[in-house]
């Protein structure tokens, strides 16, 4: 499925400020103002950027997952390929294999009548 260009830069620009409140309400509540940043120390700016960012994309693919039960494409999903080689059914199971399972149950039992 492909998106509008305008769906896109509503998107972008939604994440952006999403994410930038997020850090500035969490540099906030550590006391750190907009003059102290420069002066703050790195590992705490760096966390609160990580955090503001987990904070406004994670809720998103656990909404999805709450309500459907199902794992739905999140932000995340769409821009980092999935590479792990898993079936994406909802029980893991690979279905070639079950159904190769059920086609040998028929010839195992013929094999065992007189």
């Amino acid at each position: 499925m492909s998106h509008g260009i305008t769906l896109i830069v509503a998107g972008i620009f939604a994440y952006t400020y999403g994410i930038s409140t997020n850090v500035v309400g969490i540099l906030v509540a550590q006391n750190i103002t907009s003059l102290q940043l420069a002066a703050a120390d790195p590992f705490t700016v760096a966390l609160s950027v990580g955090l503001g960012t987990m904070l406004e994309i994670v809720p998103e693919a656990l909404f999805t997952w709450a309500v459907t039960g199902l794992r739905g494409k999140d932000f995340l999903s769409n821009i980092i390929p999935s590479n792990s080689g898993r079936s994406h059914n909802q029980h893991g199971g690979n279905n070639q294999n079950n159904n190769q399972g059920q086609q040998q149950q028929p010839n195992q039992q013929q094999g065992h009548q007189p």
